[in-house]
């Protein structure tokens, strides 16, 4: 038995040697003339090629199974399709369109694998790499900013916050790479966080609308964004690219000057970049607006600022069906002004100094398990984040310096078992927080700056979570898939407190949840599908939350608050989806009831509830449970394509919260916006005219009406008119003009601390090597 044991385990490696065939093809465009350079990808598995110059490929050693390959290239439409091999070499030939605009089919996030929009039941976007270069944005947050359903604030000119159904920052879930951003000090607020991605080394963004709980944990109350970046392309022979961009803005004077290499061989390949950017004080409209937001001076003084990003990836072809990805990411931002401080507080100085995140984490995935799992995807991750904070009421006053570091280590897993009836996925997520954070001040008599007792969070805190979940989509039958998901979820946070008599103790808190998902899709043909999900979501109360100290927007001074619960949700949706070579539309209404909902709240602190800071009174405020919310809306996207070069687009989003326990409007709820326009494709040239719009909104909650950054009528509605052209020559070079806000409207995103810009021209100029 023993030698028949030995001899089989010694025959299995050469077996499947034995059994393994070829792909070949042929890609041509719609002329029939041959096309090269066409990256051709397949999955599962790590094969990868380009098309020669007479438009052939091979992919060798396949074995036999179905698989689907993907083909690329810029100027194309992107296209696939499934090949089945079985004991025997196989040929295909395809056709590649020229490219009118992206197809979005595929998404990763809302599965953790990758699944077609109509398979998949939540409200889903996907902003492909031509999107993003052809919306030609300032950061990552602007990349957002036409999606249905995804409005965009600013506290300052090198931020941006994203909302998403009401929710904002850290009711919302960053992910890059899958890897979580949100750490325990995420504030709830403006913040610039999405703005510490490279938005150029992005290969696309995914977003998915609604709670996503099951899969990602704490914070994914009103979606999740994840910013998935470029991963080198393995090629047969060894390869050297070479990308620069520039790019330059007459509202802000931006510059901008971006380098990218990739060097890759069969084995490995590389891909390193880095991005100096430069922006001067923002110039805002001179058109219309209100009496509170023309107030603001035409050149909004100071909000300049540079920053810098550098990124590197790199992948390493274990064997055919294993490989590792590791990656580093450095990004930071010098002397960003806070500018709602400077025009409502009427500081001398009030800086982000020093803003700067780095992330780095390594990938193992392995596409052959044989046992419980078809492929498994397991990370281990290092985030690091330093948000300094440096003020100055006055000349004379004191100048204050803040820092707070956050290091986060995490560890995840993944499995997934697909068949022609389930597709299972489970996995476990672990994250552990370290906090630093110091307060000092400048002492008036000497200079000296003195450590304050403590800093804006207890200095040595820990919070950790441990996460598990379980998620099966069901193929009831070929129209009708249900999806099931659970998780359980465990918190712990430790952190110092001063007692009554200055002595210090340590605090243990501790939260759970198990949330559920249920979901379904039934396709009326294969184009379109009629969803409906019913989801739970919760949000374990943060560092943020429970103990921040200090001063918060206008003359509001925030206190620690320990007696939080966690914010939990249950979310209603149903809606349509249509894929179509012609159409692409969404549409979805949703109610989402929340209860402990965390809001902040008057409170009193060492028997009173103000403090004077600097002969200025500010008003004392604490994160409360402030018992139950009603949150309900709609979201539509469209684009339709007519007679090929012609393509109509546009999207409208409507939202409305209402905290029915204190009977007031729930805060930060954005008005009524969208977007509507014409795009032109001809040959290598397009044109986009759209408008961009938003109501105006004056249904504020107490807590907006404290917010100086909010009018007392409200913010007013607006309108954009927008334009953009682009020029495609061969695949060397890309040449873009952009011209925003064309009638040079002074307007303002609800919740933003700036007026956003005046009439921008916008050149930028992308040359591949």
């Amino acid at each position: 038995m023993k030698r028949w044991f030995l001899f089989i385990v010694f025959l299995f490696p050469l077996i499947l040697l034995s059994n393994n065939y070829s792909i070949t093809g042929s890609v041509i465009d719609q002329t029939g003339n041959s096309v090269p350079e066409v990256h051709v990808t397949m999955s599962p598995g790590l094969l990868t090629t380009y098309t020669n110059k007479n438009g052939s490929f091979q992919l060798e050693s396949v074995s036999n199974g179905s698989f689907t390959l993907y083909f690329q290239r810029i100027g194309y439409h992107d296209s696939s399709i499934v090949v089945s091999v079985n004991n025997e070499d196989v040929f295909i030939k395809i056709t590649l369109n020229r490219d009118i605009i992206d197809l979005k089919n595929v998404i990763v996030t809302a599965n953790r694998d990758e699944r077609n929009i109509l398979d998949i039941p939540e409200s889903v976007s996907l902003i492909s790499s031509r999107d993003i270069r052809e919306r030609n944005p300032k950061t990552s947050a602007e990349v957002l900013r036409e999606e249905s359903g995804i409005f965009v604030q600013k506290t300052n000119h090198g931020g941006g916050s994203a909302i998403i159904r009401g929710f904002s920052s850290n009711q919302l879930l960053l992910l890059v790479d899958g890897i979580r951003l949100n750490n325990s000090i995420y504030r709830l607020g403006n913040h610039q966080y999405l703005t510490t991605v490279d938005y150029q080394m992005l290969e696309k963004v995914e977003i998915v609308k609604g709670p996503t709980s099951i899969l990602y944990g704490s914070d994914a109350l009103g979606g999740t964004i994840n910013l998935i970046t470029r991963t080198p392309k393995l090629s047969k022979e060894k390869k050297i690219k070479i990308k620069s961009i520039a790019r330059y803005a007459t509202a802000d004077k931006e510059n901008l000057i971006f380098g990218e290499v990739e060097i890759s061989n069969k084995r490995f390949a590389l891909l390193s970049s880095f991005s100096l950017k430069k922006f001067g004080d923002l110039r805002r409209g001179r058109n219309r607006g209100s009496a509170t937001i023309l107030g603001h001076r035409l050149i909004q003084s100071p909000t300049g600022f540079k920053g810098y990003d550098i990124n590197n990836k790199l992948i390493f072809k274990i064997s055919q069906e294993q490989n590792l990805i590791f990656s580093n990411q450095i990004s930071s931002q010098l002397k960003v002004p806070r500018y709602d401080k400077y025009h409502y507080n009427n500081f001398k100085l009030w800086i982000y100094q020093p803003q700067k995140r780095s992330l780095a984490y390594v990938i193992y995935e392995n596409n052959s398990i044989p046992l419980l799992f078809d492929s498994i995807r397991m990370n281990l991750s290092l985030h690091n984040q330093n948000e300094g904070r440096e003020f100055q009421k006055a000349e004379l006053s004191s100048i204050n310096k803040e820092l707070d570091r956050a290091i986060t280590k995490g560890f995840g897993l993944t499995g997934i078992k697909k068949s022609s009836y389930n597709h299972f996925v489970a996995g476990i997520e672990i994250y552990k927080d370290k906090i630093s954070s110091n307060r000092y001040y400048s002492d008036l008599s000497t200079g000296k700056m003195i450590r304050a007792s403590r800093g804006r969070y207890p200095d040595g805190s820990n919070y950790q979570s441990l996460g598990a979940f379980i998620q099966n989509d069901i193929q009831i039958s070929k129209d009708f898939l249900v999806k099931l998901g659970l998780r359980h979820s465990i918190f712990n946070t430790m952190f110092d407190v001063n007692s009554k008599s200055n002595n210090l103790y340590s605090l243990n808190q501790a939260f759970d949840a198990t949330t559920y998902a249920i979901g379904s899709v039934y396709k009326l043909s294969k184009e379109i599908a009629l969803i409906m999900n019913i989801a739970q979501a919760f949000r374990a109360p943060n560092l943020s939350d429970m103990t921040k100290l200090g001063q918060s927007k206008g003359n509001i001074f925030e206190v620690p608050n320990f007696n939080i619960k966690p914010e939990q949700l249950l979310n209603k949706d149903i809606g349509i989806k249509i894929s179509s070579s012609k159409l692409r539309l969404g549409l979805t209404t949703y109610a989402a009831t929340v209860t402990n909902i965390l809001t902040n709240d008057t409170t009193i602190y060492d028997g009173t509830n103000t403090i004077l800071i600097e002969n200025e009174l500010f008003y004392y405020k604490t994160k409360k449970n402030l018992g139950k919310a009603l949150i309900k809306g709609l979201e539509l996207d469209f684009d339709y394509t007519y007679l090929n070069d012609l393509i109509f687009r546009g999207n409208f989003s409507a939202t409305h919260g209402e905290n029915i326990t204190i009977n007031e409007p729930i805060g930060g709820i954005p008005p009524i916006f969208g977007l509507f326009g014409i795009r032109l494709n001809h040959g290598i040239i397009f044109s986009d005219y759209f408008i961009r719009f938003a109501g105006k909104q004056n249904r504020l909650s107490s807590d907006d009406i404290d917010d100086p950054r909010i009018p007392i009528e409200g913010t007013p509605r607006w309108y954009t008119l927008n334009l953009r052209v682009g020029f495609y020559s061969s695949k060397n070079l890309i040449f873009q003009i952009s011209l925003e806000n064309i009638l040079d409207q002074n307007y303002r995103e609800h919740g933003s601390g700036i007026n956003a810009p005046g009439r921008n021209l916008i050149f930028s100029l992308q040359v591949f090597h």
